[in-house]
């Protein structure tokens, strides 16, 4: 089931956010510690997005926050992956009929690059990790709607 965000939902989202880095990404530099990472979430990336959640087992299993165009976060528990949540997820970002999504992908994240471009997103870009905290080379990834 796919729903907006509730204010309650912010501490296991926070959780799922760490979790699914360090799952899915154990290469990278996280930049600061899971209580750190749990402050921003809720305090700062919540707040200002357009939510969406993906509940599984009456509990949050996942979550894209969008800004404008912005795809800013976008993360599941490692336990649900494979599992739909994230198609799922993807179509309720693009029921508000956007003309565009947008997001930054590193590199080196193959899974989530396939799972992107199977959705029709495509790379148009890519940075030499200057512009972000982890130093990590990233791509650029755009969907228009058709």
């Amino acid at each position: 089931m796919i729903r907006p965000f509730r204010t309650e939902d912010a501490p296991a989202l926070a959780a799922i956010f760490s979790a699914s880095r360090r799952a899915a990404m154990p290469w990278l530099n996280h930049a600061h510690s899971p209580e750190q990472e749990a402050l921003f979430i809720t305090a700062t990336a919540l707040p200002r997005a357009r939510v969406w959640v993906a509940e599984a087992d009456g509990r949050p299993a996942g979550f894209l926050a969008r800004e404008d165009a912005w795809i800013m976060h976008f993360y599941l528990d490692p336990g649900r992956r494979r599992q739909r949540l994230g198609s799922a997820l993807i179509q309720a970002a693009r029921a508000d009929r956007p003309a565009l999504l947008r997001l930054y992908l590193f590199q080196r994240n193959a899974p989530a690059r396939a799972f992107h471009e199977k959705h029709g997103f495509r790379a148009v870009g890519f940075g030499d990790g200057s512009g972000n905290m982890e130093g990590e080379p990233d791509a650029l990834y755009e969907w228009r709607s058709s």
